[in-house]
């Protein structure tokens, strides 16, 4: 069983860093050797301490800093495996084989962009000995840098939250909290407050959604640099009635739960969304823009419309929030194909990349 040392640098709490804390609590689980070097303070290590998982934080970390390059190296003199899940954390790991030889290093990629710079690309690609790619659609974009050593994994969904948080009883509690009536259709877009999800497309959907349906409330559960420019055209369109920013919540499932749809309307980089997913497996449906990895986890069911394209946006959450007896129909037909996106299908998965790096870790994969 290979001894693993995973590493993710950032401070803030993204779908990236859910992922990473998924992997390495399930391996631990599996009886693997995992352990997870964090930003000491950041979100992941504060998620991780709340949720009694094993973390190890460092003081620093970041790309070319002596100090953090030297603390990774002393915590993966002993392992076989590190495993890289940003750029910053690929450099650390580079630097720590440069003394530590025996050490194979793992890439997980999790967006679809090119990293920035040939020469970037060049150095990170040569200093990887195996990629992870949660879609199909960054496998080939990795293949296109001539990348040939990878595996497809697709990412997880928090099961034991989600099951938690739909049991909760708090529907109530949350709409008091927020203003909404009991009778108020909910359209919500989960995700940070970047310009690559899409808010302002929503945005300029809302006045057509909210003639037809004028009791709509919209939601907005997260948080980001964007926050006062959306808040600002919400109120230029003379629609802030009707939209909710809610910041970062840890109860986001709860929010999704009050939903009569979720929007994805994602203007690039999405590899694998798990929002996307986690309302699948609520059974909300889902109005998601037509990027191959969208596609690729609706397989069929929810709307996927053009990226960017207003009219048809608002046309399909207007068609969903008319016509309530189709809303089940899309549940039904998500929750069906929900297996694959367990927590322990993914470590079985990731530890099957890890396979020809480490000692063999079939015996571990067969347990799952």
């Amino acid at each position: 069983m290979p001894s693993v040392v995973h590493i993710d640098t950032s401070r803030t709490w993204r779908g990236g860093q859910l992922q990473v804390f998924l992997l390495h609590r399930e391996l631990l689980r599996l009886g693997v050797e995992s352990r997870l070097l964090v930003r000491r303070g950041g979100a992941l290590h504060l998620r991780c301490e709340d949720s009694a998982v094993l973390v190890e934080p460092v003081p620093v970390l970041r790309m070319w800093h002596p100090p953090s390059v030297l603390a990774v190296w002393r915590k993966t003199l002993r392992s076989q495996i590190v495993h890289a899940h940003d750029s910053h954390a690929v450099a650390l790991a580079a630097a720590a084989r440069s003394v530590n030889p025996h050490l194979a290093v793992v890439g997980h990629r999790r967006v679809a962009y090119r990293p920035i710079g040939a020469f970037a690309r060049r150095w990170k690609f040569r200093h990887v000995d195996r990629w992870i790619a949660v879609s199909s659609e960054i496998a080939e974009m990795l293949r296109g840098e001539g990348v040939d050593e990878l595996r497809i994994v697709p990412s997880a969904v928090d099961i034991e939250d989600l099951q938690r948080q739909a049991a909760d009883d708090s529907a109530d509690r949350l709409r008091s909290e927020f203003g909404i009536g009991n009778g108020s259709p909910v359209v919500g877009l989960i995700g940070a407050l970047a310009p690559q999800k899409g808010h302002e497309a929503l945005i300029r959907a809302a006045p057509s959604i909210l003639a037809a349906v004028p009791d709509t409330v919209f939601l907005f559960v997260g948080e980001g640099r964007l926050r006062r420019r959306l808040q600002g055209r919400v109120r230029q369109l003379g629609i802030e009635g009707a939209f909710r920013f809610t910041g970062f919540r840890r109860d986001a499932l709860s929010l999704m739960g009050l939903c009569s749809v979720i929007a994805a309307p994602s203007l690039d980089g999405e590899g694998s969304s798990a929002v996307i997913k986690e309302a699948m497996m609520l059974g909300r449906p889902v109005v998601a823009s037509d990027l191959p990895g969208n596609i690729e986890v609706l397989e069929g069911a929810g709307v996927a419309i053009p990226v960017s394209d207003v009219a048809p946006l608002a046309d399909a959450i207007v068609t969903l929030l008319q016509n309530s007896k189709c809303r089940p129909e899309f549940g039904a037909i998500h929750r069906d194909r929900c297996r694959k996106w367990f927590p322990c299908t993914m470590a079985a998965g990731v530890l099957g990349a890890y396979d020809g790096l480490g000692r063999s870790v079939a015996t571990v994969s067969e347990t799952i």
